[in-house]
């Protein structure tokens, strides 16, 4: 199956210059046009190899590209900024640059639900231009690194890491489109044709086909879920870093070693991009901390009853936990 004739990336940095490259190699986005506010980073971009031309409006992005061939729309921004800019598209989208074509809008936030929601209000709020349909596939890949912009871009970034698609905003409408699902004979071109709970079946496997060429793992479940989960296997280990971080005066650096450092990495990434992440995600990052503010309350029970059999117990479960994760 063809994945897409020609790709615009929102926002050429880590990730956005990382699905560049990759796809690239992979041959798999057609044409990468970077879509961007500073020129003098898009040229950077474009001497990376990250992107084939850079341009800082929609209507230049979409000029550079061909009519009535398959186009995905990246928005590798913040959170928040992503979902402003697709309310911004969505209000052109009946330009004469922006009609005839079939489009896959997706992003690689580390929430969903409210760039899930965002793009279901506005599908809902109006139709489609004619001749031209639109799919909002929300996607995460779960890989990046404490370093930001182009420069740290890297085309193996995702390689033999999870990429989560989120067609569904709610764990509920999940349920309710692979009970759809079950229904629908298994011949393909009779599946692709019917809508199930939101985005076509061809453009889910579209999507995840380009996922898979850039070298990921891909996997689909709700926006809900999704985030519920990255709470407590992502939101968290960076709050627990910072909290860490936190509690160490500068004086005592010299005491510090190499597990010091490696707890406090993630400390190190971008505030602006987190203070959005938590804010995103703040009920389920909410939740994360309440089950280990729980285990706080079990260890400070520990340690003041000196109860050596209960600590070497919780350490040699979560040991076990640790082992079966793997290096």
């Amino acid at each position: 199956m063809e994945t897409f004739e020609q790709t615009i990336i929102y926002g050429v940095g880590l990730l956005g210059g990382s699905v560049g490259l990759a796809a690239k190699i992979a041959r798999c986005g057609g044409k990468i046009i970077g879509l961007g506010r500073t020129e003098s980073k898009l040229k950077r971009a474009v001497e990376l190899g990250a992107i084939d031309v850079g341009v800082t409006s929609w209507c230049d992005a979409f000029e550079q590209c061909e009519p009535n061939k398959p186009t995905l729309i990246c928005f590798a921004l913040p959170v928040e900024t992503n979902i402003r800019a697709l309310r911004d598209l969505w209000e052109m989208r009946n330009a004469s640059w922006f009609i005839g074509r079939d489009y896959v809008i997706s992003d690689v936030g580390s929430t969903k639900s409210g760039f899930a929601r965002a793009g279901n209000e506005l599908v809902s709020s109006g139709e489609s231009p004619e001749n031209t349909r639109v799919v909002f596939i929300p996607s995460h890949p779960i890989a990046g690194s404490d370093k930001s912009g182009v420069e740290y871009a890297r085309a193996d970034l995702f390689r033999n890491k999870l990429t989560v698609l989120t067609p569904w905003t709610t764990t509920s409408e999940r349920q309710e489109a692979l009970d759809a699902m079950k229904a629908i004979p298994s011949d393909f071109s009779t599946m692709a044709s019917h809508s199930i709970a939101g985005p076509n079946i061809d453009m889910i496997r579209r999507l995840r086909i380009f996922w898979s060429k850039l070298g990921a793992r891909v996997l689909e479940t709700s926006a809900e879920e999704h985030d519920q989960i990255l709470a407590r296997t992502s939101h968290l280990p960076n709050l627990a870093s910072v909290l860490t971080m936190s509690v160490v005066p500068l004086d005592e650096f010299l005491f510090t070693g190499t597990g010091f450092r490696d707890v406090t990495r993630l400390s190190g990434s971008s505030p602006d991009m987190w203070v959005e992440i938590y804010s995103a995600n703040r009920v389920a990052v909410l939740d994360a901390l309440e089950r280990m503010e729980a285990q706080i309350l079990r260890w400070k029970k520990f340690l003041k009853e000196d109860d050596s059999e209960s600590i070497l117990n919780f350490l040699n479960e979560t040991k076990k936990k640790r082992d079966a994760l793997g290096s």
